[in-house]
């Protein structure tokens, strides 16, 4: 039994000593988001570093846009905390839906510590659309084109017989 003793306070120990773990946690888990081609918009994430201290490195994956900010200060007891995250407009890309992921690492000491992503859909839009000769049908840019011409040829004909007024 004396053999035991050693085993029994380490069981014991260990049964009641808490475990903590560290963790980073960024919700909500998802996103949708309407960004102006020439512009930005603005969204709140919430934050937990339980445990870690550092710097949370926010960038994207599979969306070709700027983030903002790209780094903040996490402290071990920030607990949902509001982070504002700015997504701004890429004017080489036209209008429609990109999917992709927010990433959000934990960084603590010069290394990694942890590392979150968050799915997010950015509907990019042309808020001041801009009406081109390409941008009309043929059927619309042929009529366009006949009245420009029979309106013409009109004023031609008039300017060059004027009527006698009597």
């Amino acid at each position: 039994m004396k053999q035991n003793i050693p085993f029994l306070f380490f069981l014991l120990f260990t049964l009641t000593t808490p475990i903590r773990v560290h963790g980073l946690g960024v919700g909500p888990p998802s996103l949708e988001l309407q960004v102006p081609v020439d512009g930005s918009n603005s969204t709140v994430v919430y934050f937990t570093s339980d445990g870690l201290s550092g710097e949370l490195i926010v960038g994207c994956e599979n969306l070709p846009f700027k983030v903002e900010p790209e780094a903040v200060s996490m402290s071990p007891d920030d607990v949902n905390k509001p982070l504002e995250i700015t997504i701004y407009g890429n004017s080489t890309l036209g209008s429609g839906t990109y999917n992709g992921k927010l990433t959000f690492i934990g960084m603590t000491g010069g290394a990694v510590a942890m590392g979150v992503k968050l799915k997010i859909n950015v509907e990019q839009y042309d808020p001041n659309p801009r009406m081109s000769l390409l941008g009309l049908n043929q059927g619309q840019l042929v009529l366009g084109v006949g009245v420009v011409s029979v309106a013409s040829i009109i004023f031609i004909y008039l300017k060059k017989n004027p009527r006698d007024s009597e």
